[in-house]
């Protein structure tokens, strides 16, 4: 990675970025992408540890495998609106400290394997409607997570949920939208092989949504 570059302002012409074409930019502090470019492709700015703002057009679907990896200095991103894919280990030990995208209606957002793992500032994540966890592990050991809320019924397959929050130890609650009585939610990961990660039971801390 250029280790001197500290600001790029791409063309409005670009369609693609290539895969790792930031890697490594330990300075770059702001990236502008123009509208129209789709995918922020594998491992694009894994390691650019200095970012700290990121303007992402609404054109985007896919956030790929690794793309912000240890952008520890990212703590708010605004997630584009036709976003279909955050692909595995996407955020994974980024500075993030909420996730709340606003996705467009009739749009499904998958969330893949440990996209969120090891995120220390991460407070709060809402999985708002049309979000859906399709990857185990999605946000394992963020160990300042103190609140995560389902903001519909069915975003997630049992494993997914079940594996989620595995090592989030200061969690407080978890919302769900449905009367807790009806939840059909499990936060307790123990039939799932999760290897050395370990397992959690979240179920004690369930608590129905307040009505709007």
């Amino acid at each position: 990675g250029n280790s001197t570059v500290e600001k790029v302002i791409l063309p409005s012409t670009l369609q693609i970025i290539g895969k790792h074409a930031f890697d490594g930019c330990v300075n770059l502090k702001y990236v502008f992408i123009p509208e129209g470019v789709t995918e922020i492709p594998n491992s694009c700015f894994k390691g650019c540890t200095s970012l700290e703002q990121v303007v992402l057009p609404n054109s985007i679907n896919v956030i790929g495998q690794n793309a912000f990896e240890d952008c520890k200095s990212l703590k708010h991103l605004s997630f584009p609106s036709q976003l279909r894919t955050i692909d595995d280990f996407a955020f994974m030990h980024s500075g993030l400290e909420i996730f709340y995208p606003t996705i467009a209606e009739g749009v499904k957002c998958l969330i893949h394997e440990r996209a969120f793992s090891f995120c220390p500032n991460l407070k709060k994540a809402t999985l708002s409607p049309g979000v859906r966890l399709a990857g185990m592990m999605s946000f394992i050991y963020c160990e300042n997570l103190e609140e995560v809320v389902f903001t519909e019924e069915g975003q997630g397959l049992p494993g997914p949920v079940e594996t989620m929050l595995i090592g989030c130890n200061k969690l407080k609650k978890i919302i769900v939208h449905a009367p807790v009585t009806e939840n059909k939610y499990n936060f307790n990961s123990e039939k799932w092989d999760t290897g050395s990660f370990g397992h959690c039971n979240y179920n004690h801390i369930v608590v129905m949504s307040e009505p709007k």
